[in-house]
């Protein structure tokens, strides 16, 4: 990412998530019913229209199999894990990564008591801001922290805007490992390890082969050529076998690790597609 761009996924997975808020099947449905608010018009538009909407989807399908899917069950996943950390009184939230995720500003009610951080790049942190400001939604409850995960440490940010590292701590990342590199996502994972017992990170992956050997996998090329075409490239994985050792080298404990095949049936009963078959979702906590 170009340091003076904002994300450009960012704001492609907020529509693809608002999109999702118009399903039918409210089990199915996207709960993410600020993410339309946060959109552009060019984005907003061609998905608030009954009749323009399926056109838009089914184009988005053809170019991205499977995507839409995944931002469907990962927002059901990560609002149900962060809903129960809450409700065992976690006094600090860190979206990492946060681009145009609403949670903060969805469940607002259930972090009373509770610090919320958002850290992404400074670029994407300032297009956030001014989405939230100009949407009208409450934000004094935030605090918005810039950082660049390839060059800064999460730890040093966060500590400058006021993070406790002796206080337990819920961390979520979402849609952001597959592009950066091993280094930058074991600091980030060592971060977490280093907090008092109970702190957790729920983190979404790509598996490792998909970055070198696309072909193996259906529809991979496709995406693939796309974000680099963007200048936004996958470019980290790690194999679903290897999730558990990858975070116990990092000193946590693996709770959960869902597969594309857990997540289509535990969110996407009766829906005609599955997820990429290359993403799975990991849940890990300090012991």
């Amino acid at each position: 990412m170009k340091d003076d761009k904002y994300s450009f996924t960012a704001e492609a997975s907020a529509a693809i998530r608002a999109a999702g808020t118009y399903e039918k099947d409210e089990k199915l449905r996207n709960p993410d019913y600020l993410a339309k608010y946060l959109i552009r018009n060019r984005l907003r538009f061609p998905i608030s229209f009954p009749l323009i909407r399926p056109l838009a989807l089914r184009y988005a399908g053809r170019k991205f199999p499977g995507l839409y899917e995944g931002h469907l069950s990962r927002t059901h996943h990560y609002d149900k894990i962060v809903k129960e950390e809450l409700s065992k009184g976690a006094k600090q939230y860190v979206i990492l990564g946060a681009g145009l995720d609403s949670r903060a500003y969805r469940i607002a009610d259930r972090f009373e008591g509770c610090h919320v951080f958002e850290a992404d790049h400074p670029a994407t942190s300032r297009f956030k801001r001014e989405r939230v400001q100009q949407a009208g939604i409450k934000r004094d409850h935030v605090t918005y922290v810039e950082v660049d995960f390839t060059k800064q440490k999460t730890n040093d940010r966060l500590m400058e805007e006021g993070f406790d590292m002796n206080m337990p701590a819920l961390f979520t990342w979402e849609g952001v490992s597959m592009y950066l590199n091993d280094e930058a996502v074991t600091n980030v994972l060592c971060f977490v390890s280093s907090l008092p017992s109970g702190s957790s990170i729920i983190f979404d992956y790509f598996f490792a082969d998909v970055i070198t050997k696309p072909e193996k996998f259906k529809e991979a090329e496709i995406h693939m050529a796309y974000v680099k075409k963007i200048e936004e490239p996958y470019t980290f994985g790690i194999n679903r076998e290897d999730v558990e050792k990858y975070v116990t080298d990092r000193g946590l404990v693996l709770i959960s690790n869902l597969g594309p095949d857990d997540l289509d049936s535990l969110y996407l009963e009766g829906h005609h597609r599955g997820v990429n078959t290359w993403y799975g979702i990991a849940h890990a906590k300090v012991q």
